[in-house]
């Protein structure tokens, strides 16, 4: 596959994790035991980006989950920009961690 379609590919995929995640947070907030409705759909793209190699990946775990807690505050209601900015933060931060890891 190549690079620009394989970029795409991942950034379509943490931008439908984003949506699915805030939905899961707004049931959860309403009172609804949601978790069960997560797609986990970041170990699709963790391998997708190659990232599941011998390295510690623990650290790109926790970066990926924890900012896409961002999406909590995002409001999509107009417009689906923000998450598309968020979704690209986080390609973008994954791809600065990947690279960091394959120097060690």
């Amino acid at each position: 596959m190549r690079n620009v379609n394989k970029k795409k590919l991942v950034i379509s995929l943490i931008k439908d994790d984003l949506i699915n995640t805030k939905l899961v947070y707004g049931l959860e907030a309403m009172g609804f035991d949601a978790l069960h409705y997560c797609l986990h759909l970041s170990e699709t793209i963790f391998n997708l980006m190659e990232l599941d190699g011998g390295w510690n990946s623990e650290p790109i775990a926790e970066y990926y989950y924890e900012t896409s807690k961002k999406v909590k505050r995002l409001d999509i209601k107009n417009s689906n920009k923000p998450v598309d900015r968020l979704a690209n933060e986080i390609y973008d931060g994954l791809v600065k961690l990947k690279t960091r890891a394959q120097k060690l």
